[in-house]
């Protein structure tokens, strides 16, 4: 509703908002007071009249609103002022007089850049699905950043916005996409009323102003599930703490399935909080970023809410920032000082040691490597193509120094510039796929094996060194080395000729294992007709059926693992078995 221009607060809200007045505080019989930059102060104003309050809460709710907070004490509603400014009031009475404290709504046209909001946090503007949750205490800005997000699909997508909001914070028009935006007690009696209905509506992306209870949640999350893209803001410090509440919110027979929803749906939460800056007046954003990478989907599905915090700090790349990593960075750009970082942190301690240039644990041994890609060419199946011209065994991949190949047992590297920690990300992550990247972001390795064009396998070694990421890879024969070359002698290729029996193969890492069995492996299959199975993680010699009929299994791939394998194995009618490691009872 538009207030009049009769009203004397007018001009004192006007005034408290050309100030950079965050909020304004009105209250009966006292002077008004505002926040600017964060700080309370006293404005030089004689003190409010009941009477004056009364007639601008009439003004901005109407005579509906205000007989329902007369008689429940509580009102929270929008208006706009005839110069088209808006505000946001909240109405309360405190000991028997009334109070409002007034917020100015800005213009829904939030440019990213101009509010410091960091590119990790706008990338969730580009998905086409799912759940993005932005949480934070009260004032820290959730609704500016959600507003930023809607205003930058506004301006790129063709798409139906539907925001749920309780007031209207952000005013937006149609640009490339169209908005609808609903105000709760006005358009609609509640949250959860309008979403019972939501997505009768068309929508392609919907904001909730806030998930109240686990009704507008269970919403939210299965809104996420059917193809839609979903903003929600919560009341929470930070990510482990929103998932924490968002399970506890459910009754604990329903947890596990509420967890694997948002192990399907979530994407990303963003906790946000604004911080005094030191370079200028104002406040500047530090934001914890989550995104829901596969393996944080797996943390999710199996609970393990705790270890989030864990994967965070371990994570190096722009998905993932800890509040002390945001802290840092304002810190290090000279925006924040060093007293207000440490008094923002969530771990104080840990920031004041990073900010010194220290660290603990593993982190001491880095070297601050860039997180910029060395060349936008640079990609695995060029550096395999390349060790393969060179005909080396092994390529050998860490941040910090250059790609190093083996060329007949010496190490020689291939160029003088060093990769990045961005450029062994990329290249990692480029050839494994979400089951693989899960392992490896949580147990620090994984071992696969990859193919690429013409046929050539590689085994993939993915491992962590100094705190970062680190591959070796080796390339993998298609064909078993012939038993002369190798000079096996005959004693024990004459093993396979035996028609039953347990040939146990051992060696440390390195000594031929693998190379014996396949040769032992070839001769069945050149002699003899029978079937041959084998087990191997990963599969390093391919065998073409000859005699033998020969099926390869690979651990992950093909079973889930050796054990799970040869439960069954005795049902597939085989001869022969090769198991390529025993690892266990």
């Amino acid at each position: 509703m538009t207030t009049s221009n009769s009203n004397p607060i007018r001009s004192l809200l006007a005034r408290f908002d050309d100030d950079g007045g965050s909020d304004l505080f009105l209250h009966e019989g006292r002077p008004p007071a505002a926040r600017v930059h964060g700080a309370v102060r006293p404005l030089a104003h004689p003190v409010i009249a009941r009477e004056a309050l009364e007639d601008l809460i009439r003004e901005a709710a109407g005579e509906d609103a205000f007989q329902q907070f007369r008689s429940t004490g509580d009102l929270d509603t929008g208006c706009s002022l005839p110069d088209g400014r808006r505000y946001r009031f909240n109405v309360s009475r405190q000991q028997g007089r009334l109070a409002v404290v007034a917020r100015p709504v800005p213009s829904g046209a939030m440019v990213a850049e101009d509010l410091g909001i960091p590119s990790s946090v706008m990338s969730f503007a580009g998905l086409s699905r799912g759940l993005v949750l932005v949480t934070g205490a009260t004032g820290s800005g959730k609704s500016t950043t959600m507003a930023a997000l809607v205003h930058h699909i506004n301006q790129t997508r063709p798409v139906h916005i539907i925001t749920i909001e309780d007031p209207i914070e952000f005013v937006h028009h149609d640009a490339m996409a169209r908005v609808s935006q609903r105000e709760v007690g006005g358009d609609t009696r509640s949250f959860g009323a309008a979403l019972r209905h939501v997505l009768r509506q068309s929508p392609d992306v919907i904001v909730i102003g806030e998930l109240r209870d686990a009704d507008t949640m269970s919403v939210a999350i299965a809104a996420s599930l059917t193809g839609h893209l979903v903003f929600a803001s919560l009341h929470t410090t930070d990510a482990t703490q929103t998932v924490q509440r968002i399970l506890n919110d459910f009754p604990e027979h329903l947890r596990a399935q509420v967890s694997l929803d948002l192990s399907l749906g979530l994407k990303g939460i963003i906790s946000q909080r604004l911080v005094p800056r030191a370079d200028r007046e104002g406040r500047a954003l530090a934001a914890e970023v989550l995104t829901v990478t596969p393996a944080a989907a797996r943390l999710l599905r199996e609970q393990r809410v705790d270890d989030l915090r864990d994967l965070m700090h371990s994570h190096r790349g722009p998905e993932m920032q800890t509040f002390n990593g945001a802290l840092l960075e304002l810190y290090r750009r000279q925006m924040v000082s060093f007293e207000t970082g440490k008094g923002y942190a969530t771990h104080p301690d840990e920031f004041a040691l990073l900010a010194r240039g220290m660290s603990t644990g593993v982190a001491s041994l880095g070297t601050g490597g860039s997180d910029e890609l060395l060349s936008a060419e640079l990609d695995m199946k060029g550096l395999l193509s390349r060790a393969e011209e060179l005909q080396s065994s092994d390529l050998h991949l860490a941040a910090g120094r250059p790609p190093i190949v083996r060329i007949d047992g010496e190490l020689r590297a291939m160029s003088n510039q060093p990769l990045t920690d961005a450029d062994v990300r990329m290249l990692l992550y480029s050839i494994m796929n979400g089951r693989q990247r899960s392992q490896y972001d949580l147990e620090r390795e994984v071992d696969f094996a990859i193919a690429v064009e013409g046929g050539r396998r590689f085994r993939v070694n993915a491992y962590h060194q100094k705190g970062r990421m680190a591959a070796a890879l080796r390339a993998i024969p298609n064909k078993p080395p012939k038993a002369e070359t190798l000079g096996i002698p005959e004693t024990i290729l004459d093993l396979s000729n035996r028609p039953q029996g347990l040939l146990l193969v051992v060696g440390p890492t390195g000594a031929g294992k693998s190379t014996t069995l396949a040769c032992l492996l070839s001769r069945i299959n050149r002699t003899r007709a029978c079937r041959i199975i084998t087990i191997e993680d990963p599969v390093e010699y391919v065998h073409e059926s000859l005699t033998a009929t020969v099926d390869q299994r690979e651990v992950f791939a093909d079973t889930k693992s050796f054990s799970a394998a040869l439960k069954h194995i005795l049902r597939q009618d085989p001869d022969v078995i090769l198991v390529g490691e025993m690892r266990d009872l």
